[in-house]
């Protein structure tokens, strides 16, 4: 059992984005089922606008100096939004907290937070296992189908 990161989210709709004006780096996008990527840093203080409203995540790019989601819309335009990697967190419903999910988790167990602020992952609830398989079979039928159009493309190319 792990905490969720953000490749089982891959093929999922974007469905609100939501920020307090008054407290500029708090916002958060929400993706279908609930899961919600969290923003942290004080030093990202612009939301990404509405117009990535209905377009799906289909890349996570992970570094040591950003954290990169790439958003596609219905009309083919990509939304690109950058967050620093230990300053966002993921909320599942289905696990129950918030995840850190950049930082190891060993360095948690030692009490080492992933934000000066204090950033802990949370504790799965029970029940996590379940939801957490879900997720894995969804993110493995999705490459699984990926595969099957890039192979037809491939095919209709020849």
């Amino acid at each position: 059992m792990s905490k969720p990161d953000l490749t089982l989210y891959r093929g999922q709709k974007v469905v609100d984005v939501i920020y307090d004006p008054q407290e500029t780096h708090n916002w958060y996008v929400e993706l279908e089922g609930g899961a919600r990527v969290i923003n942290q840093s004080r030093e990202e203080t612009i939301p990404p606008g509405r117009e990535i409203i209905g377009a799906v995540l289909t890349t996570v790019l992970l570094s040591f100096r950003d954290t990169t989601l790439v958003f596609r819309a219905a009309n083919g335009h990509v939304h690109k939004l950058s967050l620093a990697p230990t300053y966002y967190a993921i909320h599942e419903p289905g696990y129950g907290g918030i995840v850190y999910p950049q930082w190891p988790e060993e360095l948690e167990q030692g009490g080492v937070p992933a934000t000066p602020e204090g950033g802990i992952s949370d504790q799965p609830q029970p029940g996590w296992e379940k939801t957490e398989q879900e997720l894995q079979e969804r993110a493995q039928q999705r490459r699984q189908q990926e595969a099957a159009q890039f192979i037809e493309e491939e095919e209709e190319g020849q």
